[in-house]
Protein backbone atom coordinates (compact mmCIF):
# COMPACT_ATOMS: atom_id res chain seq x y z
CA UNK A 1 0.00 0.00 0.00
CA UNK A 2 3.33 2.39 0.60
CA UNK A 3 4.29 1.73 -2.08
CA UNK A 4 1.27 2.75 -4.72
CA UNK A 5 0.73 5.94 -2.48
CA UNK A 6 4.52 6.94 -3.26
CA UNK A 7 3.94 6.02 -6.89
CA UNK A 8 0.76 8.25 -7.05
CA UNK A 9 2.32 11.16 -5.26
CA UNK A 10 5.21 11.06 -7.50
CA UNK A 11 3.34 10.36 -10.62
CA UNK A 12 0.97 13.57 -9.42
CA UNK A 13 3.63 15.30 -8.35
CA UNK A 14 5.37 15.15 -11.96
CA UNK A 15 1.86 16.08 -13.45
CA UNK A 16 2.02 19.30 -11.74
CA UNK A 17 5.25 19.92 -12.89
CA UNK A 18 4.56 19.15 -16.40
CA UNK A 19 1.58 21.57 -16.41
CA UNK A 20 3.73 24.59 -14.89
CA UNK A 21 6.26 23.86 -17.28
CA UNK A 22 3.75 24.06 -20.88
CA UNK A 23 2.62 26.84 -19.72
CA UNK A 24 6.15 28.61 -20.13
CA UNK A 25 6.90 26.79 -23.15
CA UNK A 26 8.10 28.91 -26.28
CA UNK A 27 6.15 29.94 -29.39
CA UNK A 28 7.01 28.71 -32.63
CA UNK A 29 9.60 26.13 -33.95
CA UNK A 30 10.88 25.32 -30.68
CA UNK A 31 7.69 24.31 -29.23
CA UNK A 32 7.47 21.07 -30.39
CA UNK A 33 10.94 19.98 -29.10
CA UNK A 34 9.74 21.38 -25.08
CA UNK A 35 6.48 19.23 -26.02
CA UNK A 36 8.13 16.23 -26.29
CA UNK A 37 10.70 17.19 -23.58
CA UNK A 38 7.67 17.47 -21.17
CA UNK A 39 6.52 14.21 -22.49
CA UNK A 40 9.38 12.06 -22.14
CA UNK A 41 9.40 13.78 -18.54
CA UNK A 42 6.21 12.37 -17.52
CA UNK A 43 6.84 9.14 -19.06
CA UNK A 44 9.50 8.72 -16.96
CA UNK A 45 8.43 10.15 -13.83
CA UNK A 46 5.26 7.33 -14.45
CA UNK A 47 7.44 4.44 -14.87
CA UNK A 48 10.52 5.38 -12.01
CA UNK A 49 8.99 3.94 -8.99
CA UNK A 50 8.58 0.97 -10.80
CA UNK A 51 12.11 0.38 -10.70
CA UNK A 52 12.09 -0.37 -6.74
CA UNK A 53 8.88 -2.97 -7.50
CA UNK A 54 10.73 -5.47 -8.52
CA UNK A 55 13.11 -5.96 -5.31
CA UNK A 56 10.59 -5.17 -2.88
CA UNK A 57 11.69 -7.01 0.77
CA UNK A 58 8.21 -7.88 2.09
CA UNK A 59 10.27 -8.87 5.65
CA UNK A 60 11.28 -5.77 5.82
CA UNK A 61 7.93 -3.90 5.68
CA UNK A 62 5.93 -7.10 7.28
CA UNK A 63 5.13 -9.02 10.06
CA UNK A 64 8.62 -10.37 11.57
CA UNK A 65 7.44 -13.37 13.89
CA UNK A 66 10.28 -14.07 15.68
CA UNK A 67 10.92 -10.35 16.38
CA UNK A 68 6.93 -10.11 18.08
CA UNK A 69 7.40 -13.36 20.17
CA UNK A 70 10.82 -11.60 21.30
CA UNK A 71 8.90 -8.93 22.27
CA UNK A 72 6.20 -10.41 23.44
CA UNK A 73 7.90 -12.70 26.20
CA UNK A 74 9.62 -9.66 27.28
CA UNK A 75 6.75 -7.75 27.88
CA UNK A 76 4.82 -10.85 29.77
CA UNK A 77 8.28 -11.05 31.78
CA UNK A 78 7.99 -6.91 32.83
CA UNK A 79 4.38 -7.48 33.60
CA UNK A 80 4.19 -10.75 35.53
CA UNK A 81 7.61 -8.94 37.29
CA UNK A 82 5.63 -5.71 38.11
CA UNK A 83 3.05 -8.13 39.52
CA UNK A 84 5.02 -9.73 41.57
CA UNK A 85 6.74 -6.52 43.05
CA UNK A 86 3.65 -5.46 44.02
CA UNK A 87 2.43 -8.20 45.76
CA UNK A 88 5.72 -8.62 48.16
CA UNK A 89 5.47 -4.34 48.72
CA UNK A 90 1.42 -4.76 49.45
CA UNK A 91 3.14 -7.46 52.40
CA UNK A 92 5.29 -5.26 53.56
CA UNK A 93 8.59 -6.79 51.99
CA UNK A 94 10.27 -3.98 50.52
CA UNK A 95 13.41 -4.06 48.34
CA UNK A 96 13.16 -7.29 46.92
CA UNK A 97 13.85 -7.78 42.98
CA UNK A 98 11.94 -10.21 40.66
CA UNK A 99 12.91 -11.97 37.18
CA UNK A 100 10.81 -14.29 35.67
CA UNK A 101 10.89 -16.14 32.40
CA UNK A 102 7.96 -16.45 30.17
CA UNK A 103 7.67 -17.93 26.83
CA UNK A 104 4.56 -17.71 24.16
CA UNK A 105 3.10 -20.12 22.54
CA UNK A 106 3.63 -20.14 19.28
CA UNK A 107 -0.25 -18.47 18.32
CA UNK A 108 0.49 -15.87 21.03
CA UNK A 109 -2.43 -17.19 22.78
CA UNK A 110 -1.28 -18.09 25.69
CA UNK A 111 1.71 -17.49 27.76
CA UNK A 112 4.09 -20.39 29.78
CA UNK A 113 5.82 -19.13 33.02
CA UNK A 114 8.97 -21.35 33.09
CA UNK A 115 10.40 -19.46 36.33
CA UNK A 116 10.06 -16.72 38.81
CA UNK A 117 13.30 -15.91 40.49
CA UNK A 118 12.79 -13.65 43.47
CA UNK A 119 15.74 -12.10 45.99
CA UNK A 120 14.70 -10.28 49.50
CA UNK A 121 16.79 -8.83 51.56
CA UNK A 122 18.60 -11.12 55.09
CA UNK A 123 16.10 -10.06 57.57
CA UNK A 124 13.12 -11.77 55.38
CA UNK A 125 12.14 -15.62 55.72
CA UNK A 126 12.88 -17.14 52.24
CA UNK A 127 9.95 -19.62 52.85
CA UNK A 128 7.28 -17.51 54.08
CA UNK A 129 7.98 -15.24 50.49
CA UNK A 130 7.60 -18.64 48.86
CA UNK A 131 4.14 -19.49 50.55
CA UNK A 132 2.75 -15.76 50.45
CA UNK A 133 3.33 -15.70 46.41
CA UNK A 134 2.14 -19.20 45.74
CA UNK A 135 -1.29 -18.75 47.80
CA UNK A 136 -1.44 -15.17 46.49
CA UNK A 137 -0.25 -15.57 42.69
CA UNK A 138 -0.52 -19.04 42.51
CA UNK A 139 2.71 -19.62 41.32
CA UNK A 140 6.12 -21.45 42.60
CA UNK A 141 8.90 -19.04 42.59
CA UNK A 142 12.46 -19.57 43.58
CA UNK A 143 13.25 -17.54 46.76
CA UNK A 144 16.33 -16.35 47.77
CA UNK A 145 18.48 -13.77 50.00
CA UNK A 146 20.20 -10.90 47.76
CA UNK A 147 23.66 -11.74 47.19
CA UNK A 148 23.30 -15.59 47.86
Amino acid sequence: MDFLKQWTLCFCTSLTVAVILSLFTPKGTMKGFYRLLISVFVFISFLYPLKDFGGLNIQSYGFNEEQFQSEGDKAYEHYLNNQIRALLEENGVIGSDVSSSVTLSSNATEAVINGVYVSVPEEYDVNIIKTLIFEKAGITAEVKHIGE
